[in-house]
């Protein structure tokens, strides 16, 4: 208790070198404060964009190689359909199962048509096709019961969408709503639209009879869904653009989803899941970290993968985003390694002289007998006294300072980049079975993403930097300490009173 108290006095009595010394911790301290906590908030930043940016991957077709596939083979037999590569159900679960996938989102869909369901804009179609026709010609026309007219084939006439998977984030950004009942949990629970409900009369707890075709190879087989409405929701997405038909067609209506599980769409077709052409898998993928993309698409080829699908990742697109972010943490990160540096030399050059100047007090309390280790753990006090102290003004000095610094430094770096805010109208391309839907559309919702820079940092001083700090302070002081008091201390009393000026 000695040690201490006498600590606190000699803090007072040595008046002149303590506010200097606490002059340079001061700076020390603020300094690392404003940039810790920018590299803190930065690496934050830049972690969160990664796992929602970075790691994506981009499927799309190799369409200069799939149209010189189709010119070699016109080329030999005459006219050659052209196919577009697709992953397959199983392709998209079991990549989803490697180890590189962070997370991922599955949607599978199929094209039905309900029995004695009416869908939205099915009589403006069927309107529309009598005129041009009314069935001849080769035009199909749909009926009350979902089946095409034409007597040739058993294919089914679609007029809704079944859709299972991930739906769920247009609840959540309030494209549409719950307006009644629950989403569907259970094998065979759907939820349909408030429209399509109003317009068939129909209730939560009705039971609907789906069908649906199925084109795998050259076989087309047909499957029923007996299906629960569970949930009805209200729609507030863009429909397609009516364009010059006057009207969306029914299965390019959003209104006329029908959203259930994967399971409930799958577990009917059974063994000709692979070769299900009719079936439309989406799917997107987020890797761990972008570098594993390599690895990732050779786990796809070993599982037979087309090579005709190529895999890429938006990476440039969060490089782009983040790099002035990236600048301002390089920037904080070396200005704090420098001052860290110069600093602790400064504090080790004014410790040393300082307890030098206080070698007659040493030797007194040496001649009293005191012990080594008591008086370099009295000197040791004061300077702990002298860093908690500053850092306390530190932090509230620093957290003060820290946001107009980062901005200034932000805006800066997002001008030397020269980086110009742009839409990525290609977006993800959605693998599906089938016939595409486009690149990053889905019947008039856009998932194209902006990428523009980040030009802003909400800086916090976290719980996590406020520790950093405090351990760094309290290293460099115990380092300025020993190595100050170290020589010192090892003078015997008699040396040090006879060597007094």
């Amino acid at each position: 208790m000695y040690i201490f108290t006498n600590a606190l006095k000699n803090i007072g009595r040595n008046k002149g070198r303590n506010i200097l010394l606490a002059f340079i911790m001061l700076a020390i301290i603020g300094t690392t404060v404003v940039t810790l906590t920018i590299t803190n908030t930065a690496d934050g930043i830049i972690d969160i964009h990664q796992e929602q940016f970075g790691s994506r991957v981009i499927i799309q077709p190799d369409i200069d190689a799939i149209i010189e596939q189709v010119q070699l083979g016109a080329g030999r037999e005459g006219m050659t359909r052209l196919e577009m590569p697709r992953l397959t159900i199983e392709e998209a679960l079991a990549l989803a199962e490697t180890d590189y996938v962070q997370n991922y989102r599955l949607t599978v869909e199929k094209m039905v048509a309900g029995s004695d369901i009416t869908s939205l804009g099915e009589e403006e179609m069927n309107e529309m096709m009598s005129g041009m026709g009314g069935g001849g010609g080769g035009f199909m026309i749909m009926g009350g019961n979902g089946q095409i007219s034409d007597q040739d084939t058993d294919f089914v006439m679609p007029n809704l969408r079944l859709i299972g998977g991930a739906w769920s984030d247009e609840f959540e950004n309030g494209e549409r709503v719950l307006h009644e009942g629950e989403f569907p949990q259970a094998d065979k629970e759907v939820m349909i639209s408030f429209d399509l409900a109003e317009l068939n009369n129909l209730n939560i707890g009705d039971t609907l009879v789906i069908q649906g075709s199925l084109i795998a190879g050259e076989d087309i087989s047909n499957h029923e869904y007996y299906v629960t409405v569970v949930g009805i929701y209200m729609d507030f997405t863009l429909s397609a653009n009516a364009g010059m038909l006057g009207f969306t067609p029914p299965t390019m209506n959003r209104r006329n989803e029908v959203l259930t599980s994967i399971d409930t769409i799958i577990n009917p077709i059974g063994d000709q899941l692979e070769n299900a052409i009719t079936l439309q898998v989406d799917v997107t993928y987020y890797l761990h970290n972008p570098e594993y993309l390599d690895a990732f698409e050779t786990a796809a080829r070993a599982m037979g993968v087309s090579e005709l699908l190529l895999f890429s990742s938006n990476a440039a697109d969060f490089y782009a985003m983040v790099a002035p972010v990236e600048g301002l943490r390089s920037i904080a990160q070396t200005f704090l390694i420098v001052v860290l540096v110069l600093g602790s030399l400064i504090l080790i050059l004014l410790s040393s002289i300082f307890i030098r100047e206080r070698k007659y007090e040493i030797g007194v309390l040496r001649a009293m007998g005191m012990k080594r280790q008591k008086v370099a753990m009295g000197l040791w006090s004061e300077m702990l006294v002298l860093t908690a102290t500053c850092l306390v003004l530190g932090l509230g000095m620093g957290s003060v300072v820290a946001q107009p610094v980062s901005d200034t430094l932000l805006a800066a770096q997002v001008e030397a980049t020269a980086i110009v805010p742009e839409t990525n109208n290609t977006g993800v391309f959605h693998m599906i079975g089938g016939a595409g839907r486009g690149m990053g559309t889905r019947f008039g919702h856009d998932d194209s993403t902006e990428y523009n820079p980040i030009d802003q940092l909400d800086l916090r001083l976290s719980s996590e930097t406020i520790l950093q700090i405090a351990g760094i302070s309290f290293a460099l002081m115990t380092v300025a300490a020993i190595t100050s008091t170290a020589k010192i201390t090892k003078y015997e009393p008699i040396k040090i009173l006879m060597e007094r000026d």
